[in-house]
């Protein structure tokens, strides 16, 4: 899946074939009646190898169930072309996938219900045709926790690996993220070009920069990452010399900021670990560092250097909404910031600022983890998954599937566009960094599965670095506190 430098070396190809190729179809109906032809107003639609030839579905209806927490519309269906390149992509995609296959497909989000959000709700709507035999959903985008393991331990989701036509050993494919999170070897989780990835980056303001880059010896942020000295102790040391002090928490310039909740949580993958892992003697699951001394050490390490990096007086961080109500945010985009941890999705709204941003991947825990795991990104991304009430048409669901990840290229160029806010051309460094970012990308057994316990401990696993560092806790009290009860719901629920 890590195709970065060939999709970027089609970006200024697409810019000008595909809003041609886009444009035959604009003021046109889809063509139904095309009988796995495989071509689109002359212009000729190679399927992928795994699909045959003369796969046609008459015209049925594909349905793809979205939470939109994680799977926002905008980035993954368009009704009708609009000139936008990130949507006409969308659209064109959608075109291929109808002409080959001959089906219809159509976007259904998710709705709450009262209290109840959405991505909360989901679940119990599939669960609930599924018991009442109704196959009106053949593709289901989840959150990135939310309800999982209930769908999978309760029979609700189908084994990609059931399906002849999806091909995850090819390159739009990202295996490694669905091993990590397979259960009993088992993709009910997938991941494909067609999934837009969700990690969260360092991002850095370019013209605050020359206030102290004659500290650094002659180095750029750039260098510290592709000499593999990007580190926790690194980034600490930038954020003090980039802080600049005014006199007031108002008017100086932090060098590191960013919000105390999700984005820390990535720190420990980042570092080269994972919360859970499987045995590969026994096949259990487990809490990583429960029965290994020394990477409960270095997770202990890694908690005492966050918190030391908020306790410096030159990093501000602030904490979610709902436990700081009118918290005050220092923002990269107001110039307040040297440095900020931000989602990739919050990168296109950036570029509409008035800053110069370059971006990083988040540092590792030491120079000696670049000679081995390197740089890791934590993917907060939905899976692809398959609801089990569709075994009538199964290789509809498989070839579709197929489809949507083989036609993802020109998706997935003009969305990493929209986050760097320009044309790879004009970004090379930058380019350069989110190749890094994409390709390090690694999910978490311990996140997707993290709702196994009912009672709150795992979600205290997953949420414990900026946990620990909010409520001023050790790890060794706070896994005493959790991590036992968070491994005896792993033990009781998933290791049956």
């Amino acid at each position: 899946m890590n195709k970065w430098l060939k999709i970027m070396c089609l970006v200024l190809v697409l810019a000008f074939v595909l809003p041609a190729l886009v444009a035959c179809d604009k003021d046109k109906d889809n063509d139904k009646g095309n009988e796995g032809g495989g071509s689109t107003d002359g212009v000729v639609i190679t399927p992928p190898s795994s699909i045959s030839e003369d796969a046609n579905y008459n015209g049925d209806t594909f349905t793809m169930y979205s939470v939109e927490d994680m799977f926002a519309k905008k980035y993954f269906f368009a009704d009708k072309t609009t000139g936008d390149g990130m949507n006409d992509a969308l659209y064109q995609r959608q075109q291929n996938v109808e002409s080959v296959l001959n089906v219809d497909l159509v976007w259904k989000p998710a709705e709450g219900s009262g209290e109840t959000a959405a991505f909360q709700a989901y679940a119990t709507e599939v669960q609930n045709a599924i018991k009442a035999g109704d196959a009106k959903y053949q593709v289901v985008l989840t959150h990135a926790y939310y309800a999982i393991p209930d769908l999978i331990t309760g029979g609700s989701l189908k084994d990609l690996k059931e399906f002849d036509s999806i091909s995850v050993n090819e390159d739009y494919w990202n295996k490694s993220i669905m091993d990590q999170v397979a259960y009993k070897d088992h993709h009910y989780l997938g991941y494909s070009d067609f999934n837009l990835a969700q990690t969260y980056v360092i991002a850095f303001n370019k013209s605050l920069f020359n206030n102290f880059s004659t500290s650094l010896d002659g180095n750029t942020m750039y260098d510290f990452v592709n000499n593999g000295e990007w580190t926790l102790e690194t980034m600490s040391e930038v954020a003090r010399l980039a802080f600049v002090d005014n006199g007031s928490e108002s008017a100086n310039i932090y060098g590191l900021t960013g919000e105390l909740w999700v984005p820390f949580c990535g720190f420990i993958q980042s570092s080269g670990e994972a919360i859970v892992t499987k045995n590969d003697q026994t096949g259990k699951y487990a809490i990583t560092w429960m029965d290994n001394k020394t990477i409960k050490n270095k997770v202990n390490d890694i908690i005492n250097d966050i918190r030391d990096i908020d306790d410096m007086q030159e990093t501000y961080f602030w904490q979610h909404e709902a436990f700081q109500p009118g918290r005050k945010m220092v923002l990269l985009q107001d110039g307040k910031a040297f440095m900020q941890l931000i989602g990739t999705n919050a990168l296109i709204d950036l570029k509409n600022t008035q800053v110069k941003f370059g971006v990083l991947p988040y540092p590792m825990y030491d120079k000696d983890q670049y000679s081995t795991v390197q740089y890791r990104s934590l993917n907060w991304a939905g899976y692809l998954c398959v609801p089990s009430n569709n075994i009538d048409n199964a290789d509809m669901v498989g070839d579709v599937i197929e489809c949507l990840s083989y036609f993802s290229d020109s998706v997935t160029t003009y969305y990493y566009e929209k986050l760097l806010g320009l044309k790879v051309s004009e970004a090379p460094e930058d380019a350069k960094m989110l190749e890094i970012i994409w390709g390090s990308l690694c999910s978490d057994f311990g996140i997707a599965y993290e709702m196994v316990d009912d009672k709150g401990n795992m979600d205290a696993i997953v949420y414990m670095v900026p946990r620990c560092v909010m409520e001023n806790a050790q790890f060794n009290s706070w896994n005493s506190r959790f991590g036992g009860a968070a491994n005896n719901a792993i033990n009781n629920k998933l290791n049956k």
